[in-house]
């Protein structure tokens, strides 16, 4: 690892994109190109939200952003609309807002 120390900023890049890339595959299981793909996402995901790779990574792989729809994008942390509805029927509190007194 020290040896990257001394390596051009675009080499030293590729590198510990590789080595990501390497452990993603055999912590997440994931193929080459999957686990390729992945690290980008969270880098972005570290870049867009100023968060170190590591939080990027726990914050992409929490099963609450797991996306479950791909047409529309709902993730396993979101509320279903459906059932925001249905629980506003059953108690009688508008869906996404309360009663007056």
């Amino acid at each position: 690892m020290l040896a990257t120390l001394s390596l051009p900023e675009k080499e030293r890049q590729a590198h510990a994109f590789a080595a990501a890339v390497a452990l993603r595959m055999a912590h997440a299981g994931e193929d080459a190109d999957r686990a390729a793909t992945s690290v980008q996402e969270i880098q972005d995901l570290a870049q867009c939200n100023g968060w170190p790779f590591a939080d990027a990574q726990v914050e992409y792989d929490s099963p609450l952003n797991q996306i479950m729809c791909d047409k529309c994008g709902w993730t396993n942390g979101m509320v279903c609309p459906s059932a925001q509805a249905a629980a506003a029927t059953t108690t009688g509190v508008p869906a996404g807002g309360t009663t007056s007194s």
